[in-house]
C-alpha cells in the first residue's frame, strides 16, 4: 500500500522507500530492455531484401495472385504476379528474360516495398 505522505511502498514484510532518482533509474532500465527487445523482434520480422536475379516489390501490399508457374520461361515485360494496395491492383512484370525459378511469396501474403517476390535465373 502506498503512503502518499512518505512516498513509500508497504508490503507484508516491511516498508520500501523509493526516491524519485531510484524510480527514474528503474524506468530507464526498463526502457532500455524494451528497446533492445523491439530491435531483436524487428530484425527477425524483417523481410529479405531483393538481390541479384530477384524481382523486388515496388510497393507494400498483398499478393493477389501468382500469374505464372515456377519453371516457366518469361520475357522481359511478361506479367508474373499481381499485388493489391489500397484497393488497387498492381501488375508485376518480369524485369528481364529468363526462367522464373521460384516465387518467394504466396497468394495472400503481405509484402513490404523492396521485398523479393520472385527469382528469375
Amino acid at each position: 500500500m502506498v503512503n502518499p505522505q512518505r512516498k513509500s511502498l508497504r508490503s507484508a514484510t516491511g516498508a520500501v522507500t523509493l526516491r524519485n532518482r531510484d524510480k527514474l533509474q528503474v524506468f530507464s532500465q526498463l526502457l532500455a530492455e524494451l528497446h533492445g527487445a523491439i530491435q531483436i523482434l524487428g530484425a527477425a520480422a524483417s523481410p529479405a531484401a531483393a538481390g541479384a536475379g530477384d524481382v523486388p516489390s515496388p510497393l507494400a501490399g498483398k499478393v493477389v495472385s501468382l500469374d505464372v508457374a515456377p519453371g516457366t520461361a518469361v520475357k522481359a515485360g511478361d506479367q508474373i504476379l499481381t499485388l493489391e494496395a489500397m484497393k488497387m491492383n498492381t501488375i508485376i512484370y518480369a524485369p528481364a528474360s529468363g526462367t522464373l525459378t521460384a516465387f518467394c511469396v504466396s497468394a495472400g501474403d503481405t509484402v513490404q516495398e523492396g521485398q523479393a517476390l520472385a527469382k528469375i535465373g
